[in-house]
């Protein structure tokens, strides 16, 4: 009976950065776990200027420079309620976006939708934007009700 090559039997080095055990592996060949790998790899983006003048939120190096918009902003349900009465109302009334977008920052603290300059919308031949999925077009932050 053969062994099986498993996470049990393989060897084990401790990352540079984090010091927890991984694989050699993990890091695609060096001395870092997985985790610290994929930040290694946006932060040698952010150097070179791959992000293309759009912050990545994934990115440490923009998350330090507070250039990074926050994913998510946290309501309970009646507020979120109280927030679909008012744009339903707004839309009925036809209210301009403007004034709904600072509205709900006002009352709310939900940052206006911004336009998404992605590379992807300047070229014809790019169906997807990593930076604006899944709002084609329109970057902000999502409203996750609790």
């Amino acid at each position: 009976m053969s062994a099986r090559f498993n996470g049990h039997n393989q060897p084990k080095i401790r990352c540079n950065v984090c010091h927890k055990l991984t694989t050699p592996n993990a890091g695609g060949g060096t001395d870092l776990c997985a985790k610290c790998y994929h930040e290694a790899g946006l932060e040698n983006e952010h150097q070179d200027g791959e992000h293309k003048g759009a912050p990545n939120p994934e990115c440490p190096m923009c998350k330090e420079a507070g250039t990074v918009e926050p994913k998510e902003v946290t309501m309970a349900r009646g507020r979120a309620a109280d927030l679909i009465d008012y744009v339903r109302v707004a839309l009925a009334n036809r209210t301009l976006p403007d004034i709904i977008e600072a509205h709900l920052k006002d009352q709310f603290g939900v940052e206006p939708l911004k336009r998404c300059d992605g590379e992807a919308h300047g070229n014809a031949h790019i169906d997807n934007c990593g930076t604006c999925m899944p709002r084609w077009g329109w970057t902000g932050p999502r409203i996750k009700v609790t």
